[in-house]
């Protein structure tokens, strides 16, 4: 993970430093697939990666000019699943902070990462395909969210298909709206 500092001048970018999965207890950059900055509220700036290889979560708040390792969540850890293959991920603050979806392309789900009103984040659903009604994430492959933060759009690969799913913004979590296949 490379951290760049960008004139507000010219554009030009100053390399400031690299994070790497297992140097200086940095865990969870295994393949990195997405990368997530949370825009803004009480933990604006704060860095969510996903990882192929390491079927994982990683966070990173800013601490300019460098970034400080928060966690890491991987697929099989104590109460984390979904995330076989993390292939993309976004971030929405939500009514209690931040609110995180990661794709995973091997368990066709979304896993759902959310700040509780204590501040505690943890793992708080996997939308999974044919699991409790959601339908379209086979090969859950890229996701984004709506420009109000009220849908998450999920591209299923092996069905040729987008997921439409409503998002809760008090505790993130998902319910299935519709599904648009090719």
């Amino acid at each position: 993970l490379a951290v760049f500092d960008r004139s507000l001048t010219d554009g030009s970018l100053e390399l400031l430093g690299v994070l790497r999965d297992g140097e200086g207890g940095v865990d969870g950059l295994g393949t990195p697939t997405g990368i997530a900055v949370l825009p803004d509220g009480p933990y604006a700036g704060r860095v969510y990666v996903s990882a192929y290889a390491d079927s994982s979560l990683a966070a990173f708040d800013p601490d300019f000019p460098d970034l400080e390792f928060l966690g890491v969540w991987k697929d099989g850890d104590p109460n984390v699943d979904g995330l076989a293959g993390a292939s993309a991920v976004v971030a929405r603050n939500g009514s209690y902070g931040p609110q995180v979806y990661v794709s995973s392309q091997f368990d066709s789900a979304v896993a759902v990462f959310a700040t509780d009103w204590l501040g505690s984040f943890s793992q708080v659903q996997v939308a999974q395909d044919g699991v409790g009604g959601f339908d379209g994430l086979e090969g859950a492959l890229a996701l984004d969210l709506s420009p109000d933060g009220e849908l998450l759009y999920v591209a299923g690969s092996y069905e040729d298909a987008v997921a439409v799913m409503l998002r809760n913004t008090s505790d993130g979590t998902l319910t299935f709206n519709e599904v648009q296949r090719d």
